[in-house]
């Protein structure tokens, strides 16, 4: 109440997204979720992040190659039923789910890993 609201990057590394169940991460809001990269993806035929649960793709969305140093994704974070919330400590929520994500530049039949992580969701029907 005695401080403004700071909106954080969700891409808090190279290998780490936090992100809340529920939130949209749009150009609409100024929420891209925006990657920092060191090679230009601009040739690939398709640029997607997928986030996965023990192993099982529970979203994948195209990203975008908005310059040689950056990739766009535009993400609607709605899980659903698909992730298991288990309590986390502190103030900053009651309940959190732990996925891997992967941003992947293809070309044709070829892949190429742009990054991976860990991708911690937040649930946002539990936030304190």
């Amino acid at each position: 109440a005695s401080a403004p609201i700071e909106v954080v990057t969700p891409v808090t590394s190279a290998t780490t997204l936090v992100l809340v169940n529920g939130d949209n991460y749009s150009a609409n809001n100024g929420r891209l979720l925006t990657f920092p990269v060191e090679v230009d993806y601009s040739s690939a035929t398709e640029v997607k992040l997928l986030i996965s649960a023990s192993g099982t793709i529970i979203k994948q969305t195209a990203a975008v190659v908005a310059s040689a140093t950056s990739i766009t994704v535009d993400l609607e974070v709605d899980f659903g039923t698909s992730l298991s919330f288990t309590e986390c400590s502190g103030a900053t929520c009651d309940e959190v789910a732990t996925c891997e994500f992967a941003l992947v530049a293809s070309y044709g039949t070829d892949k190429e890993s742009i990054a991976r992580g860990t991708a911690y969701i937040y649930n946002r029907a539990k936030e304190a």
